[in-house]
């Protein structure tokens, strides 16, 4: 249940019916089957459809556990063999026939399902998540997944390793720097900074005019905290900032 009405989780393999307009992301395996999207449906308190979208690539998208915010919007924790269609930062495993299972992490948007934003966790090799609650909220920023991994050494985003064991529980802690404001409100912040487009790709576009004259430090985080860049650390001008992040 959620402000509104109620939330249905499940997955699809169809482009019509009930499914029409849902954005399905046709594919196959290599058995020739057609594969699987993460599939929403948000009802109203009578039952009524408000809105209705599929999510994933043309390989197989999986929601494993699903986590409402403070501000309506929805967290998902899921897994993905997709490479295409909605998935940003696969970890191809470069084996032929053999699609490895990434971590995938999607925000959407509560009132129509939009995706804010998603980022695959993992390696070349396998990472999995058990069916029951294989993640934990600790707050609407934070979140801590066990996930069970594959391959004896450390490489791409895992940093741990035991070279005895092949498979293990690997512990990781994200963190949506999307919804971190140093100041008090959005509304407050709206009036002091702007970034365009949002969601951005490689660039975009930052103004603080409403800080122009004034001191202030304003720096590029990426999903797990790390600080890509520093865009102003003095006097901030009234002139919008180009930025690129590789």
């Amino acid at each position: 249940e959620m402000p509104e009405g109620y939330l249905i989780a499940g997955w699809a393999e169809s482009s019509d019916g009930d499914l029409a307009g849902c954005n399905y992301h046709e594919g196959y395996n290599h058995a020739g089957s057609l594969t699987d999207d993460i599939w929403l449906r948000k009802l109203d308190y009578n039952g009524n459809l408000l809105w209705q979208k599929c999510y994933g690539g043309t390989n197989s998208d999986y929601a494993r556990q699903l986590f409402i915010t403070n501000d309506a919007n929805i967290v998902i924790i899921g897994v993905t063999q997709s490479h295409d269609g909605d998935i940003i930062g696969y970890h191809d495993g470069g084996q032929p026939n053999c699609d490895t299972w990434d971590i995938w992490v999607l925000k959407v948007n509560g009132s129509n399902g939009q995706l804010m934003w998603n980022k695959c966790i993992g390696t070349r090799a396998e990472e999995y998540l058990g069916m029951n609650t294989p993640a934990v909220k600790i707050d609407d920023r934070n979140y801590t997944i066990a996930i069970t991994t594959g391959g004896m050494w450390p490489f791409d985003d895992r940093t741990c390793s035991d070279p005895e064991y092949e498979n293990y529980v690997w512990l990781v802690n994200i963190t949506d720097t999307t919804s971190y404001l140093g100041i008090n409100s959005p509304e407050e912040a709206s009036r002091f900074i702007k970034v365009y487009p949002n969601p951005a790709g490689d660039q975009c576009v930052v103004s603080v005019a409403g800080w122009q004259g004034k001191e202030c430090s304003v720096a590029v985080i990426d999903f797990s905290g790390r600080k890509l860049m520093n865009v102003i650390d003095g006097v901030a001008s009234a002139n919008p900032i180009e930025i690129k992040i590789t």
